[in-house]
């Protein structure tokens, strides 16, 4: 990112290169729901529900300030299960999810209320 000039309050600015990280850590029950099951696919829908302790960082030149906070935690899911065997012993796995943090952190020049992301698995079960 460019340098900017950041006004902290009215008689105080800095001038850097800010940076933003987040770092977040889901914890809760997972509940699943096989639509139907299949011989070889099985496909099912799934909540995940929790609490999530985040972490904010902002880095600016060599230092950084950090805010963490703990919030509650939702995430849907849709996916399938590929079983290529009879047996079920293994197989191939594929979801989609969002998920959502009540989290409310602070950064050097601004609030974050809530974090969300989107996003898909690709895996083997066994």
């Amino acid at each position: 990112m460019e340098r900017q000039t950041l006004q902290l309050s009215p008689t105080e600015s800095l001038t850097t290169d800010q940076q933003r990280s987040a770092f977040q850590v889901p914890f809760g029950v997972v509940a699943n729901y096989k639509l139907w099951d299949g011989k070889h696919f099985v496909p099912y829908v799934g909540l995940k529900a929790g609490t999530m302790f985040a972490r904010n960082t902002t880095y600016y030149g060599v230092k950084g300030l950090y805010d963490k906070a703990w919030g509650g935690y939702v995430s849907p899911e849709i996916g399938f299960n590929i079983y290529p065997c009879k047996n079920k012993n293994w197989g191939f796995h594929v979801a989609g999810y969002y998920s959502y943090g009540t989290n409310k952190t602070y950064t050097l020049t601004s609030e974050i209320n809530g974090q969300n992301n989107a996003g898909f698995r690709v895996g083997v079960i066994f």
